[in-house]
């Protein structure tokens, strides 16, 4: 009876001296790299939640990158956009001082140098390309948008890029929406008059037609004016100008919303990445304090572990027949 007794009061000493050895050792190794979770039988809950929280903050950055890239495409078009207005506005001043006889044909000459130049502007930023790939010829990018005469190659459509998720914006603009505007032409109908009256049988009639037109040749036009000494052409080109210059504006001001999204979903996906990462620390992450804490506590109960298996263990036989 007595040998069972005693060891059973060993086995009992030794297993609770190795699982306070246990103990500390698991919590040495969460004080050397400050971790609560460092296997998932830790906390499997918290270790599913902090890998959603991970594969979360991963779709985050390539999301942050690209609006990085559709920030950079944007910028560059809106540039493109700023030129092809000042183009426009010179032009039309130009075509204002020269649609009078006030200056000569000479004169009108020199003047449409400068509008073949402002044309050869015009060609260069149809043209720009972002790597091998041409920014205003839509989904055919390698293509070059315009030839030398105006005419378009390219399709009416733009390359979008997910900034979020099921988010999608437009990181081009298409030479069609951007180079072409809408021009309505009157075109002069005879119909018969449906009443009996023998005195009104055809009765004038007024309809008009879209007809579309693009920059590049509404200055090749006026360069051609200029050249003729063709004021009557000179002034039929006016308004073109500011039809053209109203289309230039509103796909500048598409270009602005597209911007107030990139920004607007940059700010939300910084602001999430970061409230993510904060969630995950207080899953994964230890607090020092309580840790060391609770290292300090464990050491005492090891250490009184031994003390009290020593002041069993090492009782001898005579201990036990006194």
């Amino acid at each position: 009876m007595v040998r069972v007794t005693e060891k059973s009061s060993s086995s009992a000493v030794t297993f609770a001296v190795n699982k306070a050895k246990s103990k500390l050792e698991e919590l040495q190794l969460k004080g050397a790299n400050l971790k609560k979770i460092r296997k998932p039988s830790d906390n499997p809950t918290g270790n599913a939640k902090a890998l959603q929280l991970s594969s979360r903050n991963k779709n985050i950055e390539q999301y942050l990158k690209n609006i990085d890239y559709a920030e950079f495409n944007v910028n560059i078009i809106e540039k493109s956009v700023e030129e092809i207005t000042n183009i426009l506005n010179k032009a039309k001043e130009i075509a204002v001082l020269q649609s009078s006889d006030f200056y000569g044909a000479d004169i009108k000459e020199n003047v449409a140098e400068e509008v073949t130049q402002l044309k050869k502007q015009l060609m260069g930023i149809s043209s720009k390309r972002l790597g091998n790939r041409y920014i205003f010829s839509g989904h055919q990018s390698l293509t070059k948008p315009f030839d030398e005469f105006g005419n378009y190659y390219g399709d009416d459509k733009n390359i979008e890029i997910e900034i979020a998720q099921d988010f999608r914006i437009p990181v081009t603009l298409n030479g069609k929406e951007l180079f072409y505007f809408d021009k309505e032409i009157p075109v002069p109908t005879n119909k018969k008059d449906e009443s009996n009256d023998p005195s009104r049988q055809l009765a004038s009639t007024q309809e008009t037609k879209i007809v579309q037109k693009n920059i590049i040749q509404l200055v090749d036009a006026l360069e051609t004016s200029l050249r003729t000494n063709d004021k009557f052409l000179t002034q039929s080109l006016l308004e073109d100008f500011d039809t053209a210059t109203k289309n230039v504006i509103q796909a500048r001001t598409k270009l602005g919303s597209v911007t107030n999204s990139i920004e607007s979903f940059r700010n939300k996906l910084e602001k999430e990445e970061i409230d993510n990462k904060e969630l995950k620390s207080k899953i994964v992450d230890a607090d020092i304090a309580d840790l060391f804490s609770e290292v300090s506590k464990q050491q005492q109960v090891l250490g009184t572990a031994y003390k009290s298996g020593q002041a069993i263990i090492n009782r001898s036989l005579m201990d036990f027949l006194k």
